[in-house]
C-alpha cells in the first residue's frame, strides 16, 4: 500500500472520529449533565437491560464451564425465564450472538447499565466505520472524501440511531452489518474473494433474527441496482458473480446456524406471526402525510425514524436536477415508494407487522447519495 493511501486513510478516520466525538458531546450532554442514563422506562428496562444482565451471567458460567471441561454445566435451558424456557432461543432476540455483548461477561451484574449505556455510542461509532468502509470502497478518489464523511455522519446520527436505538442498543447491529454486507458485494463485483460477505452475512446470522430478513431483502434490491442491466459480453462475467455471492451467503448463514435455528423457532413461535394482521394498501392518511417531513423532521412515523441534516435534502435536489443518475434516481424513488407500503414494512420486519423498522437501509442509500453527489 502507497504511504499517501495510508496518509489519506488515517486522515479521513482521524476527521470523521473527531466530527463524531464532537457530535456525539452535543447530543449526549443532556444526559450527562442531568445525570441521566440512556435507558427508557419500557421496552429498554423491562426486556434489553435484564436480558443483558442474564446473559452476562450466563456468559460467565459457560467460560467457567468450558475452562474446566465440565460441559454438562452449560445451562441450556432456565427455570428463572417465566415457568422455565430455552436460554437460547428466549435470548436469540436480546443479542446473545451479538459479537458486542460477548464484552458483558467481563461486567459485573451492578454496572452493567454502565456497559449498557456505553454499548450504544461505541456502536454508533463503529455503524459509521462501516459505511465509510464502503463509501470509500465505492468512491476512491480524494475528490468524495468530503462527500464520504459527510455521508457516513449522516448515516451515524439518522433518526433511527437516534431515536429507535437509543434505548435499545442490539437494533444499532444492522446498521453496522448492513454496510458490511453491502461492501462484501462490491468486493465480489470488483472481482475480490467473498471473505468480506461471507463474514458480514455470519455477523447479521448470529447478531439477530428479526433483521437479517430485511439486511436480505435489502441486500438483494440494492445487487439488482448494481448489477442490472448487464452490458454486452460481461454476462457470464456478471452470473458468476452472483454464483459465488449465493454460494457465500449460503456458507455465512449455515456458520451461524446453531444460533440461527433456535432464533427461527423462537420467531416462528411468536404470537405475533400468527395473528396474521390485516395489510392495507397505504399506511393510513395521517402517517403518509407525516413521512415526507421526517426526512428533516425527528419524528417516529410506523415506527421508522428518518431525520437526515439537510445537505441530504440538497443532494436529492441536485439528484433531480443534474444529468445523468437514472438508476439512483429509480433506486431513491422506489425505496421512498416503499415508505408508505405496509406490505414491505410486513416483509422487512420478519412477518409480525407492519412497521417502517427498515428505514436504516433507506440511511444507508441516503448516505451513498451524498457521497456520491458531493463532488457536484
Amino acid at each position: 500500500m502507497k504511504t499517501s493511501t495510508i496518509k489519506n486513510r488515517v486522515s479521513y478516520y482521524f476527521r470523521f472520529t473527531l466530527l463524531f466525538l464532537i457530535t456525539a458531546l452535543i447530543i449526549y450532554a443532556p444526559f450527562i449533565l442531568t445525570q441521566k442514563s440512556f435507558v427508557w422506562a419500557h421496552d429498554s428496562y423491562t426486556q434489553h437491560l435484564k436480558a443483558m444482565i442474564y446473559i452476562s451471567r450466563w456468559y460467565r458460567q459457560t467460560l467457567k464451564s468450558l475452562v474446566k471441561f465440565d460441559f454438562k454445566a452449560i445451562s441450556t435451558y432456565s427455570f428463572s425465564i417465566g415457568y422455565g424456557s430455552d436460554a437460547m432461543s428466549t435470548l436469540a432476540y436480546y443479542g446473545v450472538g451479538d459479537p458486542f455483548y460477548l464484552l458483558s461477561a467481563l461486567v459485573p451484574a451492578k454496572y452493567i447499565y454502565l456497559f449498557y449505556c456505553l454499548l450504544i455510542p461505541v456502536k454508533n461509532y463503529c455503524s459509521g466505520l462501516a459505511m465509510s468502509a464502503l463509501c470509500r470502497f465505492r468512491w476512491p478518489s480524494p475528490e468524495h472524501d468530503k462527500g464520504c464523511l459527510a455521508g457516513s455522519l449522516i448515516y451515524t446520527f439518522c433518526g433511527f440511531a437516534l431515536i429507535t436505538c437509543f434505548g435499545q442498543p442490539i437494533f444499532l447491529s444492522a446498521m453496522i452489518i448492513f454496510p458490511l454486507v453491502l461492501l462484501g458485494i462490491e468486493k465480489i463485483r470488483d472481482g475480490k474473494r467473498p471473505w468480506a460477505f461471507i463474514i458480514s452475512i455470519f455477523l447479521a446470522t448470529v447478531s439477530n433474527f428479526y433483521f437479517i430478513v430485511s439486511i436480505v431483502v435489502m441486500a438483494v434490491m440494492y445487487a439488482c441496482f448494481r448489477y442490472f442491466p448487464i452490458a454486452r459480453g460481461q454476462f457470464k462475467r456478471r452470473f458468476a458473480e452472483i454464483g459465488v455471492m449465493f454460494a457465500a451467503g449460503t456458507v455465512g448463514v449455515a456458520m451461524g446456524g446453531a444460533i440461527l435455528l433456535p432464533m427461527v423457532i423462537t420467531v416462528l413461535g411468536n404470537k405475533r406471526v400468527a395473528l396474521k394482521p390485516a395489510i392495507n394498501l397505504f399506511y393510513e392518511a395521517r402517517s403518509c402525510r407525516m413521512l415526507p417531513l421526517d426526512f428533516l423532521a425527528c419524528n417516529e412515523v410506523q415506527y421508522g425514524a428518518l431525520c437526515y441534516a439537510g445537505t441530504a435534502l440538497l443532494c436529492v435536489f441536485l439528484l433531480f436536477s443534474a444529468k445523468g443518475f437514472i438508476k439512483l434516481r429509480l433506486q431513491f424513488l422506489l425505496y421512498s415508494a416503499l415508505l408508505f407500503i405496509p406490505a414491505f414494512g410486513y416483509l422487512t420486519n420478519g412477518f409480525s407487522y407492519p412497521i417502517n423498522r427498515w428505514c436504516w437501509a433507506y440511511s444507508a442509500l441516503v448516505a451513498m447519495l451524498v457521497a456520491e453527489l458531493w463532488p457536484r
